[in-house]
């Protein structure tokens, strides 16, 4: 039942903050080689994080994600900043809002394959209720 609890706790939350969520969950799971590496997708989707009043919202977070070829959890969170809101069609093209609760669907799966992706000594169960326990402590009331 731990996807569901972390698709429940992601639906609850603030989109933003799903987000953040979900970057930070990439960022504590991931392998010690992929923590070396340059992180395009994740990269652009602090830097909407700090900026989200920009004129294509998650673009570049969709151009970085497009480009990747790491094909891991950091491409969904970059999806979920461009799913979170504004048009998703390109600029001067008529404007089309994303479907309902993508950016949710897109957080929730990058949780769940940054939690999924093996770490020695550690239990699943107990890399998800550290997952659950940050998303948690994240949708307190003033973290916004």
């Amino acid at each position: 039942m731990y996807q569901d609890a972390i698709s429940f706790q992601v639906h609850k939350m603030a989109t933003d903050a799903g987000i953040r969520w979900a970057a930070e969950c990439v960022r504590e799971f991931q392998s010690p080689e992929r923590k070396k590496g340059k992180d395009e997708p994740l990269e652009a989707a602090d830097r909407w994080g700090c900026n989200r009043r920009t004129t294509r919202r998650g673009g570049k977070a969709n151009d970085a994600a497009s480009r990747s070829k790491n094909g891991g959890p950091s491409d969904l969170v970059a999806l979920a900043v461009f799913f979170s809101g504004g048009s998703i069609t390109p600029p001067g093209a008529p404007e089309t809002t994303p479907p309902p609760y993508t950016a949710q669907k897109m957080i929730a799966g990058s949780i769940v394959v940054a939690v999924c992706e093996p770490r020695a000594g550690e239990s699943d169960g107990a890399l998800i209720d550290g997952a659950l326990a940050m998303g948690k402590a994240l949708d307190r009331p003033g973290r916004g």
